[in-house]
């Protein structure tokens, strides 16, 4: 959309994301173009899945359905941390104490890090 109106205008991309920074109107009106654009893909989209095409029936479930169990994600979490484990285990068997503990106090001071 922005290299559109950069087309149209005749300048860069930049010059244009400038001025939609700078002018609160550029703005608003990009952000209302790109408004326009979701609800001609949303309808097209309620089209496909009204006419049983599947791939729009599970792109909605997948995206929309998730409360309803409709989803590809799989938790990783127990293997991963079994995975962590025994990193930290060969850590620990290859380095002297105090540098173990130095990599250790760097992991730590990562956010969410609960070794």
């Amino acid at each position: 959309m922005v290299s559109e109106v950069a087309e149209r205008l005749g300048c860069g991309r930049s010059t244009v994301y400038r001025y939609v920074n700078r002018y609160p109107s550029v703005y608003e009106a990009l952000e209302d173009e790109r408004g326009e654009l979701l609800g001609i893909a949303e309808g097209g989209l309620f089209e496909r899945v009204q006419k049983g095409d599947l791939k729009a029936i599970m792109f909605v479930l997948k995206t929309k359905g998730k409360d309803r169990g409709y989803t590809t994600w799989i938790d990783l979490g127990a293997t991963v941390r079994r995975e962590i484990d025994d990193l930290i285990d060969a850590l620990r068997l290859g380095l002297d104490p105090e540098d173990f503990d130095k990599v250790m106090g760097v992991l730590r001071k990562r956010e969410g890090w609960a070794a």
